[in-house]
């Protein structure tokens, strides 16, 4: 589990546990720049976002702002640590797992974790798992709920790269319990996620290609 850090769609919650630096670069919905600066706490690193002059501001509150104890990151983060000791017991025991892995599989997995988080954090058909953590108003910011634990899982479940770690190591655990049908589920994952991909990127040359005409339009006008 890593503590929140800042980024475009809202914060973020990254598997970097223990690392604290001065700042990442952050990139805003429209593309521009800001700068997020971490801290952290007992591992977890939280982070507070400084953005350029110009550039949407991507909020992250320390922890002394939240509803929040230091001790509810901690609780989070050892319930990940006994998820992953976990696995790795479940991996151990099981002579049917198909090591080494090979590169490929890195990747299947990789671009499947990113298909998962964001599709527990984004997408409609999961609103009904974020409902008890995360209030979102039709015409709004999200936002966590309540306080304590409950308010750490709200940042947790608004933020893409805080379950990236999340997702990844439900990937890994269900491959290491049942390795062909972990792959099939990765396979679904990752083309879902391409194709969120190429959508996004269709729909963004489309609408440049809108706004080229309407330029090239009101040229031929003056």
């Amino acid at each position: 589990m890593a503590g929140p850090t800042g980024s475009g769609d809202g914060g973020s919650m990254t598997g970097s546990a223990g690392i604290s630096g001065p700042g990442v670069g952050m990139m805003g919905p429209d593309g521009s720049e800001g700068y997020c600066g971490t801290s952290s706490v007992m591992g977890i690193s939280k982070a507070y976002p400084h953005p350029r002059p110009g550039s949407p501001r991507s909020r992250m509150d320390p922890v002394a702002a939240t509803p929040t104890e230091p001790q509810d990151y901690v609780a989070v983060t050892a319930g990940y640590a006994v998820l992953a000791g976990a696995v790795a017991v479940l991996a151990a025991r099981n002579r049917d797992d198909p090591a080494p892995v090979e590169p490929s599989e890195l990747v299947l997995y990789g671009v499947a974790t990113a298909g998962l988080a964001r599709l527990l954090s984004k997408e409609k058909v999961t609103e009904w798992i974020r409902a008890p953590f995360v209030e979102e108003p039709a015409d709004g910011e999200r936002h966590p709920r309540g306080r304590g634990a409950r308010y750490v899982v709200g940042e947790l479940l608004t933020c893409t790269r805080c379950l990236g770690s999340w997702s990844a190591l439900a990937l890994v655990g269900i491959r290491a319990v049942a390795p062909r049908q972990a792959r099939v589920g990765a396979t679904l994952l990752a083309l879902s996620y391409a194709n969120t991909l190429l959508q996004a990127r269709l729909a963004g040359e489309q609408a440049q290609a809108r706004h080229e005409e309407a330029l090239a339009v009101d040229a031929a006008g003056e």
